[in-house]
């Protein structure tokens, strides 16, 4: 009750949202059964604001609404779960730690194994990056074939970094450091000419122009799968090359329900981009000319379903 933000506190804004939701014709139709609500945060009940759960008060509102973002803590709801939010996974009637997920206070290095806090990104549908939305006219009137779409791409490959400027959780830079580093030894054996490569943030304009004449963008992840990196790649018409584990089975949006992600992504796993990233970038270099027209049709058809 405590945390002010806004000038409020935390129960004070929840109250207004849900007083709001439950005002709605809409929420009223069905009690919202036909309606989503999407939280980014990966606890929904017990993700503290201080010692207090997310969603203290009014629980049973959001009932038949919500998806989270990440589903690797235990749903509970009221009126939904017999226990109380904070009960231990039992397995057979036995407390089992196994599939216990943890906040990062116990500094587990897998981000697998990590609660994830609230993030500032989304899995889809992902609103565009203003500055790339700029080039959005011009992608969707002269580069609907493969030929246009090539002549107004001078580079193959693009990455775009942050340097070290960028507060990665406990035990997540070195990795991310390594698969970085083994892009920047690759890129000094390519043409300098053929690819877009900063270490640094640019600003907005110029890092939306440098993805709208690649080919390729890299896609390294941080410090867990789902990156906004991929859906600037998506929104600048550029072909991601995924290179990460575990975006398919965690940050993937309807990964399972509407989408082939691999008509229109190129995805290199981790182990392979460390031992040899070279031989790992050769599909897209080599890749034959009816299977790169396939995978520019589906990146143009896929675009407006995952992007706003």
């Amino acid at each position: 009750e405590s945390n002010l933000g806004c000038g409020m506190s935390h129960i004070a804004r929840l109250n207004l949202v849900i007083d709001a939701l439950e005002a709605s014709p809409y929420y009223q139709r069905y009690k919202g059964a036909d309606h989503l609500w999407y939280l980014g945060g990966w606890e929904l009940t017990t993700a503290g604001i201080g010692i207090l759960p997310y969603f203290p008060v009014r629980r049973e509102i959001l009932h038949h609404m919500t998806v989270l973002r990440y589903s690797d803590r235990r749903v509970r709801l009221a009126g939904t779960q017999p226990h109380d939010d904070r009960e231990p996974f039992r397995w057979n009637g036995q407390v089992s730690p196994v599939f216990e997920v943890v906040a990062d206070g116990r500094q587990i290095a897998p981000w697998w194994k990590q609660g994830q806090d609230h993030r500032c990104t989304v899995n889809v549908p992902h609103r565009s990056n203003p500055a790339i939305v700029k080039h959005h006219p011009t992608i969707a009137q002269r580069q609907t074939k493969l030929e246009d779409w090539e002549q107004a791409r001078p580079y193959l490959f693009n990455f775009v970094g942050v340097g070290d400027d960028y507060p990665y959780i406990t035990g997540q830079r070195e990795g991310v450091q390594r698969l970085v580093q083994r892009w920047h030894k690759t890129a000094e054996l390519l043409p300098p000419d053929k690819i877009f490569n900063v270490n640094k943030r640019l600003a907005p304009d110029e890092f939306a122009a440098s993805m709208a004449k690649s080919r390729f963008c890299i896609v390294i992840r941080g410090d867990e799968p789902s990156r906004t990196r991929f859906y600037d790649a998506l929104s600048a018409g550029c072909i991601p090359i995924d290179i990460e584990d575990g975006f398919r089975d965690f940050g993937a949006g309807y990964n399972r329900m509407m989408h082939n992600y691999d008509a229109f992504t190129l995805s290199i796993p981790e182990s392979h981009w460390l031992v040899h990233a070279p031989s790992a970038l050769m599909h897209a270099l080599t890749m034959p000319r009816n299977e790169l027209r396939h995978m520019h049709a589906s990146l143009m058809e896929v675009r407006p379903k995952l992007l706003f």
